[in-house]
């Protein structure tokens, strides 16, 4: 039995940390002229994070999952992961806390 924070929490963290993420992906680029980040799907599930670091013990936690993509365009690289492209996933959120559940 949990609680889960309500949406507009989750997409509060979301919108707080989605410019953080890309800045640290792609934030070296200098040269930079445009950038986008497009969320196109939210999904609800249920996600299995390890526990005490074995691969053998798991424990299943609620997630909101967000897919999208994120275009940018730089003058040295053009554009690079346009809209067009499947939706990747970009970030995956604890549904009960709001603490990021690290990618694969």
């Amino acid at each position: 039995h949990c609680t889960l924070l309500p949406f507009p929490k989750v997409m509060d963290v979301c919108a707080n940390l989605l410019p953080l993420l890309f800045h640290e992906k792609w934030g070296h680029i200098s040269d930079m002229t445009s950038a986008t980040i497009h969320v196109d799907r939210i999904e609800f599930g249920m996600a299995r994070i390890l526990q005490n670091q074995s691969i053998a013990e798991g424990l299943l936690i609620p997630v909101w999952a967000f897919y999208g993509s994120e275009p940018f365009t730089s003058a040295s690289l053009g554009a690079k992961n346009s809209p067009q492209r499947e939706p990747q996933l970009l970030l995956t959120i604890n549904a009960i806390d709001g603490t990021v559940i690290e990618q694969p």
